[in-house]
């Protein structure tokens, strides 16, 4: 359990750290001074989420310490388009882009 949990925290820190530079370097790919902000708020949030997994991954886990919430899938992602690209995108395309990435990141983590 403890391997497998280590692992688990340690995959999760990663994608937040890839997180943070995709969104640190989408900065320079928009001229919208909104999007700009978004992006750099975006950076700063997964920087805030690898923090805190590390601190998780330093703790020592007991198998009564881990427990899973349920939070509903509004599932607005899913009727979106747009968004393949940050390259040029207005602050509406990089939101859909934002929710879309964060999606995958969902659905990546509840399969492991």
């Amino acid at each position: 359990m403890q391997d497998e949990l280590s692992e688990l925290l340690q995959t999760a820190i990663y994608k937040e750290i890839a997180s943070q530079a995709f969104y640190s370097a989408a900065q320079s790919k928009t001229n919208d001074p909104g999007a700009k902000v978004f992006l750099k708020e975006l950076a700063e949030e997964e920087l805030r989420h690898s923090q805190v997994l590390m601190e998780l991954s330093n703790r020592d886990w007991d198998k009564g310490d881990w427990h899973r919430e349920r939070i509903a899938d509004l599932m607005i992602s899913d009727y979106l388009t747009g968004g393949e690209s940050i390259e040029g995108a207005g602050l509406q395309h990089t939101l859909i882009s934002a929710m879309k990435s964060e999606q995958h990141a969902v659905e990546c983590s509840s399969r492991m």
